[in-house]
């Protein structure tokens, strides 16, 4: 009852009921007061809405239909035309621009008919309307993605904070649970001592960023790109032999750890010539620019026969080590 005509009018009564019609609903509103009777249609879900209206005096009503008549006043034609809706003996019809409501006379069980002109819609304020309801909606669509790239940024940052070799160029962010589960226990951190990339690969270096500092984890790849390493829970010895039992090799390409079968000679450094695991991986003095590095068959530990660690040849260049200290 937005009409013009009706804005300030206080009325006695208000039905309001919802209509199915040729496949489409309808809700009907009917109002009176002392003066005026108000009927109004709206079509659910039109767009642009199509809203019919009409508001009648007694006279006008009288000249209308016949049927109305009958009543001396508005709240006697109200009160009829709720028992006709309660009764659910009405029906709806749209013909172009207006809506014909059916109505059946519970006198003579005839029916009579009211023709509802459609009340045009300003589209200029519907789509002025519209608008702003589209600028709120890209508001909070704006906020909503602030908050998702907050999130998104917040979860990369957990995930990236859980992963401990993010700086490591050899080993895989999927690669952490294995070697996490050969571990003796889960470490707190690996920090990272030595990078040949940045640091060079002299075996002086080696000497004094790892040596005397442990638990420690090497992991070296080849030129060929094969990716293996070993783990010692001791200080890394400055010169000679190193004792651990629970020491062990691993190959990353073929997810295997390989443990120590000569416990005294686990770890092992030669001056500034080269440091190894054991008996079984040497890794020589500026080992990217040579060759000199190389596997040996099982001795300290139980590796393969042939190689595998190094696709079956003993012998290799470094393209890149990494040795990181254990915190626990």
């Amino acid at each position: 009852m937005n009409d013009e005509k009706t804005k300030g009018i206080k009325y006695n009564k208000n039905i309001v009921c919802q209509i199915d019609s040729n496949n489409k609903k309808y809700n009907l509103t009917v109002s009176n007061n002392d003066s005026i009777i108000f009927f109004q249609v709206e079509e659910i879900n039109s767009l642009p809405i199509q809203d019919f209206n009409l508001h009648l005096n007694l006279e006008q009503i009288g000249k209308v239909n016949k049927f109305f008549l009958q009543f001396d006043n508005l709240n006697e034609i109200s009160d009829s035309i709720k028992n006709i809706i309660d009764s659910k003996s009405i029906k709806i019809e749209k013909k172009d621009k207006e809506i014909i409501l059916t109505f059946v006379n519970p006198i003579n069980m005839k029916e009579f008919n009211l023709s509802i002109p459609l009340k045009e819609k300003d589209i200029k304020a519907e789509i002025a309307s519209l608008n702003s309801y589209m600028l709120q909606l890209n508001e909070k669509i704006e906020n909503l993605t602030e908050k998702v790239n907050y999130l998104e940024n917040k979860i990369k940052e957990i995930i990236d904070n859980s992963f401990m070799f993010s700086k490591s160029t050899i080993i895989r962010k999927d690669e952490q649970d294995l070697i996490l589960g050969w571990m003796e226990k889960k470490p707190k951190n690996f920090k990272l001592l030595l990078d040949s990339n940045i640091d060079g690969d002299s075996n002086s270096t080696f000497c004094n960023k790892c040596c005397q500092k442990g638990p420690i984890i090497v992991f070296i790849k080849t030129n060929n790109g094969y990716r293996f390493g070993g783990y010692t829970s001791q200080f890394w010895p400055s010169q000679g032999y190193g004792k651990d039992e629970k020491s062990f090799l691993f190959s990353l390409d073929l997810k295997n750890k390989y443990k120590c079968i000569a416990k005294e000679w686990a770890i092992y450094t030669w001056t500034n010539s080269y440091f190894s695991f054991g008996n079984n991986i040497y890794i020589y003095n500026m080992c990217t620019q040579n060759e000199s590095s190389y596997l040996r068959e099982p001795l300290s530990y139980d590796i393969p026969k042939n190689y595998e660690l190094n696709g079956g040849k003993n012998e290799f260049v470094v393209k890149s080590y990494e040795v990181y200290q254990v915190e626990y």
